[in-house]
């Protein structure tokens, strides 16, 4: 599949002007009251505090508008649009890169048994992870769901659970999608839990380990979590990334990701 054609004229929708400064009205100065001052300054100062706990926690989705991106893609006008979540899509996330301290939250859902996740999972995920994840900008997280391969995929999730018990995670889900044919044929059971351990040996990993994991389904509850977490947070295909609070769907050019870092501050 030929990589798209690099967007143009990307801008974002839904720009809030800022609200104007409040008048002050001009008073004359009381005389000083010392008792009475320290009254008033304990007073301002525990209303100063809920003001800006108020105003430092997040809008809940209702209160926000959806943001649109128009873009070129192969010739043809196209746009994303980000509707907004509720929830924190990081939380109960087991394969994150990138520190807490980044402007930017991107996790991915995705399918091993998706095309476009292969796509984007082997042509941009690289390019925006050297940018982007390396250098810091962004904290990026990828999580399991299922919209294509049903109870393979399923299996397939587990196992790079099973290899991540080795530090081998993102190895193991680039491998997945990049020999998909080696496991596509095979129907969910024994025969595919011992393909897949043995394709862990190519990144490193013990294949006895990850038989034994898959074997015991270790990690069964928290790819199920995962799944959970997808329908809970409105994805209805893959690939789909929340990013700070916004779901988008599809796998999109690389300079769209930009534009949607820069409405978010990075660049």
């Amino acid at each position: 599949m030929s990589e798209p054609t690099p967007p143009a004229s990307l801008e974002p929708a839904a720009v809030v002007d800022p609200a104007p400064e409040p008048r002050v009205a001009q008073a004359r100065a009381p005389r000083f009251n010392p008792f009475a001052a320290g009254v008033l300054g304990a007073f301002i100062g525990l209303i100063a505090g809920i003001g800006i706990g108020m105003n430092s926690a997040p809008k809940p989705a209702q209160a926000r508008k959806p943001i649109a991106f128009n873009f070129v893609s192969n010739g043809q006008n196209a746009q994303v649009i980000g509707t907004p979540v509720e929830g924190d899509g990081l939380n109960g996330a087991r394969h994150v890169l990138g520190g807490a301290g980044a402007k930017v939250t991107m996790v991915e859902f995705g399918d091993y048994r998706c095309r476009y996740c292969r796509q984007y999972s082997l042509e941009t995920f690289p390019l925006l992870k050297t940018e982007f994840v390396d250098s810091g900008k962004i904290r990026y997280a990828y999580r399991d769901t299922v919209s294509v391969g049903g109870e393979q995929s399923v299996t397939v999730s587990n196992a790079t659970a099973c290899v991540a018990e080795q530090n081998k995670f993102w190895e193991f889900h680039d491998l997945m999608f990049a020999q998909v044919e080696r496991w596509a044929s095979i129907a969910p059971g024994a025969t595919l839990s011992t393909t897949l351990s043995s394709l862990s040996a190519q990144v490193g990993a013990n294949p006895e380990l990850v038989q034994t994991c898959l074997i015991q389904q270790r990690h069964s509850k928290d790819v199920q979590a995962d799944i959970a977490a997808a329908t809970a947070f409105g994805v209805n295909g893959t690939p789909s990334f929340i990013i700070n609070g916004y779901l988008f769907s599809g796998s999109l050019p690389l300079e769209v990701y930009k534009q949607i870092f820069k409405y978010f501050g990075v660049s």
